[in-house]
């Protein structure tokens, strides 16, 4: 009789699972408020090496400089206990600001799926990977980081006149762009 009501349970369980799913993963991540960059072939090398340094390999075949979005491999940490291992995966897309030149924005989407494979959580072929959530704190990390190499690591003059600091450095403005002959 137990058997036969756990195993009722636990297919009224199954059924209900991919109701509570909200289909597919949200990718719309976290965006710079914009920042001068010189060229787009150093924004695109600053992103590969701040990609880089939030744990990221980025996939050359899956990247694309002319669409200006940079993906990265599935980087994969494996648990001998169901729904503790997990994937995560960058893509940084670059947007350039209208009528603003050499004015770019980054947003940044790293999604992080769980292994819900019971048997074998180890064996990455088995796995079963879930929709996946997005991870706020690697997003922010990987914008901050390309942002903060163009604007520099100052704080602002209203930071300094609220807190009673010495007047900063004084801003350098970005260059007018270049006409092409």
């Amino acid at each position: 009789m137990r058997t036969v009501l756990a195993a009722l349970a636990l297919v009224a369980a199954a059924t209900l699972l991919p109701a509570c799913q909200s289909g597919k993963a949200d990718r719309t991540g976290q965006t710079s408020a914009g920042f001068y960059a010189p060229n787009f072939e150093m924004l695109w090398d600053v992103t590969r090496k701040e990609m880089g340094r939030a744990g990221f390999t980025p996939d050359q075949d899956a990247s694309s400089r002319e669409g200006k979005v940079m993906q990265s491999r599935w980087n994969t940490q494996l648990a001998p206990f169901s729904g503790r291992g997990y994937r995560e995966q960058a893509t940084i897309t670059l947007v350039p600001i209208p009528d603003k030149p050499d004015r770019w924005a980054v947003e940044a989407n790293v999604i992080r799926q769980v292994n819900k494979t019971i048997k074998e959580p180890m064996n990455i072929a088995k796995a079963e990977w879930s929709e996946g959530d997005r991870v706020g704190e690697k997003e922010a990390q990987i914008v901050y980081g390309i942002e903060s190499f163009f604007l520099g690591h100052d704080v602002s003059d209203r930071f300094r006149s609220t807190y009673g600091m010495p007047a900063g450095r004084t801003p350098i403005e970005a260059p007018p762009p270049v006409a092409p002959k």
